[in-house]
C-alpha cells in the first residue's frame, strides 16, 4: 500500500510540474516592427501590459528566409523600453528578431512567430537593375534604352534612392564607366540616348545616400545586357513548296527567309513543335469563313541550308539568321491529333487565299532583341513579310 502511495504522489508531482511550470504556459503573442537605417536596424513593439522588462533575441538569417528556427535565436539584451537599436549588426547581413516580455521573472508574453518572421539588413541591400525597355510607355530602339533601378526594401530603402551608372559595349575591352542616365517620369526608370545602333550594351548600378558628410553606397547590381537594335525584327519570307490540297496527315514545305533590317536584332530559329492553337501554320480559304475552311496545323522546324541545296538538321541551340545572306528551312506541318481533317490544305503564298501564316509565341524562334519576356512572331506568307518582338504578356 505504502508503495502504491508512494508512486501516485510521484506522478503527481510529475504532472504538476509539466502542467503548470512558467515554461510550459504558452505566452500570448504581441507586434513588433523592424526599420533599416544606414548604420543600425531598430526593433520596436506594442506595449506589453505589466511587463517591467523585455528581452531582445536575434538570428542571422538568409535573404528571403521567412521562417527561421528559434533554435537560430541568441539572447542579444534585456531593455525597459518598447525600442531597442542594433548596432552592431554587420552590414549587408540579414537579421531576424524577436521580443520577450517579462513580468516579475515569468514572460507574459512573445513576438515569435513560427510561420512568419520579418527581416532586415543594415545599410543598402544590394542594388537592382532591369530592362524596362518594353510595354507601351518604354519601349527599347536602336536610339534609347530603358532601365529600372531599385534597391530591396529589407534594407534602407528612401522614397527616392539615388543611383550611379556605369556602361560598357559588350565585346569591347573597356571597362565600366561612369554614365548620366536621364530620367523619365516614372521615378525608378532612366534611359540612355546616347548608345550607336546594331551594339548592345551592359549596364549595372550601385545605389548611394548621403548623412552629414559621409556617403553610403549599396553592393553594385548585377548586370544587364540590352541591344540597341530595332524592338520589332523584320523578315523576308518566300514559300517555295507549291500550294495546294495535300492528302496526307503531314507535309513538308520549304521556305526561304532573309533579314529585314542592319539593325534588327538577332533572330534564332528552333526545332521546337507544338499543337498550341496559337503556333504553328494556319490559312483562311475566305474572309470570314466557315471554321471548316480555317486551317490550323502543328508546325516544327527539321532542317536548315544556306544554299537550298545542302540541307542540315537543326541543333537543339537553333540556327542564326545572318544579317546579309538569306537562310533556307524545311519544316514539317501536320494535321493536329483533335482535327477531323484528313488533308492539309496550304495556302503558301498564293493570294486567292485571305490568310496563310506562320504564328508563334516562342516555339518557331527566339530574337535577341532589346525587349524583355515571351516572344511573338507572325510570318505572312502572301505578303511574304513577317515580324517578331519580345514583350511581357
Amino acid at each position: 500500500m505504502k508503495k502504491l502511495l508512494t508512486s501516485l504522489m510521484v506522478l503527481a508531482v510529475a504532472f504538476s510540474v509539466i502542467t503548470f511550470t512558467p515554461n510550459a504556459v504558452q505566452a500570448k503573442r504581441f507586434k513588433q516592427h523592424l526599420t533599416a537605417n544606414l548604420k543600425s536596424i531598430t526593433v520596436t513593439w506594442n506595449k506589453a501590459k505589466g511587463a517591467n522588462k523585455y528581452i531582445v533575441y536575434r538570428a542571422k538569417v538568409k535573404k528571403n528566409e521567412d521562417t527561421p528556427k528559434k533554435s537560430k535565436f541568441k539572447k542579444i539584451k534585456t531593455v525597459y523600453k518598447r525600442k531597442y537599436t542594433d548596432k552592431k549588426a554587420k552590414k549587408n547581413k540579414y537579421y531576424a528578431y524577436y521580443i520577450k516580455a517579462v513580468k516579475n521573472g515569468k514572460v507574459i508574453k512573445t513576438t515569435f512567430n513560427k510561420d512568419y518572421m520579418d527581416h532586415k539588413c543594415k545599410g543598402f541591400e544590394k542594388a537592382e537593375i532591369l530592362n524596362a525597355g518594353y510595354g507601351e510607355n518604354f519601349t527599347n530602339s536602336r536610339k534609347k534604352l530603358y532601365l529600372y533601378a531599385d534597391v530591396g526594401y529589407d534594407g534602407y530603402s528612401p522614397k527616392h534612392p539615388k543611383f550611379i551608372f556605369y556602361r560598357k559595349v559588350k565585346g569591347s575591352k573597356c571597362k565600366f564607366k561612369k554614365i548620366t542616365l536621364k530620367k523619365t517620369k516614372d521615378s525608378y526608370v532612366y534611359y540612355d540616348n546616347k548608345v550607336t545602333p546594331g551594339k548592345t550594351y551592359q549596364y549595372k548600378c550601385k545605389a548611394y545616400a548621403k548623412k552629414g558628410k559621409k556617403k553610403y553606397y549599396s553592393k553594385y547590381s548585377k548586370t544587364v545586357e540590352i541591344s540597341a537594335v530595332n524592338f520589332h525584327a523584320s523578315y523576308k519570307i518566300e514559300s517555295l513548296t507549291k500550294p495546294g490540297v495535300y492528302e496526307q496527315k503531314e507535309l513538308e514545305a520549304i521556305f526561304k527567309v532573309t533579314k529585314g533590317n542592319e539593325y534588327d536584332g538577332t533572330t534564332v530559329f528552333l526545332n521546337k513543335v507544338s499543337e498550341d492553337i496559337d503556333n504553328g501554320y494556319c490559312c483562311y480559304e475566305k474572309k470570314d469563313t466557315p471554321e471548316a475552311n480555317q486551317h490550323r496545323y502543328s508546325f516544327q522546324l527539321t532542317q536548315y541550308s544556306t544554299d537550298g541545296n545542302t540541307w542540315t538538321d537543326i541543333p537543339d541551340k537553333g540556327v542564326e539568321l545572318s544579317s546579309t545572306k538569306p537562310l533556307y528551312l524545311k519544316a514539317k506541318i501536320a494535321i493536329t491529333k483533335d482535327s477531323k481533317e484528313t488533308s492539309i490544305t496550304f495556302a503558301g503564298n498564293d493570294s486567292k487565299y485571305y490568310y496563310s501564316a506562320i504564328e508563334t509565341n516562342g516555339n518557331l524562334l527566339k530574337y535577341n532583341g532589346p525587349g524583355i519576356g515571351e516572344g511573338f512572331a507572325n510570318f505572312d506568307l502572301i505578303k511574304g513579310t513577317g515580324s517578331s518582338y519580345q514583350e511581357w504578356d
